[in-house]
C-alpha cells in the first residue's frame, strides 16, 4: 500500500515537531517529488552511496538527521548529492 510523503511527514513531526528544533537548524520536507511512497530508507547523511542504495531497494523516499541541503545552494552540478535527490530522480526528503 502506498502512502505519500505528506503523511510521513505528518508522522515524523507528531514524533518531533518542528518547534523544538534549534532557530538555525534546517528541518522539515527538502524535496518532494509527488510520487507514491512504497519503500523508505533511513540514514544518518545523504550520500551518493545512500542514494544508490534506496535506487537499489526501490525506495523512494529517503529520511536523514542530517539534511541534505543546509546552506542555500547557488549552483548545482550532476554529480552533487543534492542533485541527486531531484523530482527528476524520484526522491523526496523530509528534512
Amino acid at each position: 500500500m502506498s502512502v505519500t510523503v505528506r503523511q510521513i511527514l505528518g508522522l515524523l513531526q507528531a514524533a518531533a515537531p518542528q518547534e523544538l528544533a534549534l532557530s538555525w537548524d534546517n528541518v522539515g520536507l527538502l524535496v518532494d517529488a509527488g510520487k507514491p511512497v512504497d519503500g523508505v530508507l533511513t540514514a544518518l547523511d545523504i550520500t551518493p552511496a545512500v542514494v544508490r542504495e534506496a535506487v537499489e531497494n526501490d525506495c523512494q523516499l529517503i529520511v536523514s538527521h542530517h539534511p541534505v541541503i543546509f546552506q542555500p545552494i547557488k549552483s548545482l552540478a550532476a554529480d552533487d548529492v543534492p542533485a541527486h535527490t531531484s523530482p527528476r530522480c524520484g526522491f523526496s526528503h523530509p528534512r
